[in-house]
């Protein structure tokens, strides 16, 4: 083992010496790369760790990585990709499909997008599973019992020094036909209830009954959203955002975060609002310098946003972190006009997620991007497929580094697996 591992010094130290032009970041880059990654996070999905990145410095910003997952089963067509642009290394961590053996007519998906390293991303990806699978309910109270739960095992095993925002989506195929009031496609329960659609400024429809578990309303969708990564659908020739972003300056945020004993630093022409300074988002997982208690509550939390919707056959699901929507021009209006007008040219989940990603990145966008794009099919996949790739673009040709078929990871006859990309 000793023998071994200076060999790998060596050839590490040949290439660096050998690399005159590359960076401190390059250099260390590809001795990570050399010598191993390193030990891999608790839990599920661990045999993925080795594939985290390929470990390529951009040639100019013409060369790109992209590490995607194609997964065809149940209802659900999904496309998803992550890509770590022109950050260094790559710091969210996606569910690209998740079943629970205790509600087989579910699946769930999530994005967690990690600030400060990925540790509190990879171990929420590799633990809601069973998070989840503690409960039977799916009420309200258990979705933020499950949120605050993985912010106390977060605390319990010392992840202290990062944190991550997320969206989680729960695709329930309703069997039992029940009457809901619903706003356009948000189910609101209560008809005075404002709809998110007219929080943004548009015009909401009227409230109405529907059959939800009918050919036309077959899905409802549970969104639980903590941070700034979004969830939005797209049915029709018509959008909907499905979560909105808890920022430090948004008034009832203020309001709680002052409340807590903690402060908000004003949005300039250099920097976004904070919490006492630090951090661009007013509720996340983990980050516990900022949960230290003020006045009963915390400045930064982990409680939930919780909301419902319901879909329909051909409707088009997107998950997306904040590298996506950083460009000014990657607007809701826009983000939804692109996928739209991509998955009709290519009728391709991947590709719309990959290109969705691609152009946020030429955009301008310097964080990591990642995002899911789910098409909600009529008929069950008639057999289950997932395949893993890495591809990295150099300037206009494209290299695919690994491909691999996951679709022994599907155990679709137990209702009980996990498909991780990160």
């Amino acid at each position: 083992m000793r023998v071994n591992f200076l060999a790998k010094v060596a050839v590490a130290a040949i290439f660096v010496a050998n690399k005159e032009t590359a960076g401190v970041a390059a250099i260390l880059r590809r001795l990570k790369d050399v010598l191993g990654a390193g030990p891999p996070p608790p839990g599920p999905g661990v045999e993925r760790w080795k594939h985290h990145s390929v470990y390529l410095e951009p040639a100019g910003g013409q060369e790109r990585e992209h590490l995607t997952m194609k997964a065809e089963e149940w209802h659900l067509d999904i496309g998803a990709v992550s890509m770590r642009g022109k950050r260094p290394t790559d710091e969210d961590a996606l569910v690209v499909d998740m079943a629970i053996y205790s509600h087989p007519n579910v699946r769930i998906q999530a994005l967690f997008d990690g600030h400060g390293g990925p540790h509190v991303a990879h171990y929420a990806a590799n633990h809601l599973q069973s998070l989840f699978a503690k409960h039977r309910s799916l009420s309200r109270q258990t979705i933020e019992k499950i949120c605050n739960d993985l912010d106390e095992e977060l605390k319990m095993y010392k992840i202290i020094h990062s944190g991550s925002t997320g969206v989680i989506v729960v695709i329930e195929k309703v069997e039992k036909p029940e009457q809901v009031t619903v706003r356009g496609r948000q189910i609101v329960g209560d008809p005075a209830i404002t709809p998110l659609k007219e929080e943004y400024g548009q015009e909401a429809s009227p409230a109405a009954q529907i059959t939800l578990g009918s050919p036309d309303a077959p899905f409802r969708l549970y969104v639980i959203n903590v941070g700034d990564s979004r969830a939005m659908l797209l049915g029709g020739n018509d959008y909907y955002e499905m979560t909105k972003d808890h920022k430090p300056d948004d008034p009832e945020e203020k309001s709680r975060i002052e409340r807590a004993g903690g402060f908000v630093t004003d949005e300039t022409a250099r920097s976004v609002a904070r919490v006492n300074g630090l951090l661009a988002v007013s509720r996340s997982f983990g980050d516990f310098l900022l949960k230290e208690p003020g006045s009963g509550d915390t400045p930064v939390i982990s409680k939930p946003d919780i909301r419902y919707f319901f879909a329909t056959y051909g409707d088009l699901l997107l998950l997306f972190c904040d590298g996506v929507t950083e460009p000014a021009e990657m607007s809701w209006a826009h983000v939804a006009a692109f996928a739209r007008e991509t998955f009709s040219q290519t009728n391709d989940v991947v590709k719309t997620a990959t290109f969705l990603a691609d152009k946020a990145y030429a955009a301008g966008s310097f964080d990591n991007i990642s995002t899911i794009v789910t098409s909600l099919r009529q008929e069950p996949a008639a057999v289950p497929v997932a395949t893993l790739q890495a591809h990295v673009w150099t300037r206009d040709k494209l290299i695919t580094t690994l491909s691999e078929d996951w679709t022994h990871r599907l155990e679709t006859a137990k209702s009980n697996f996990f498909l991780p990309l990160f």
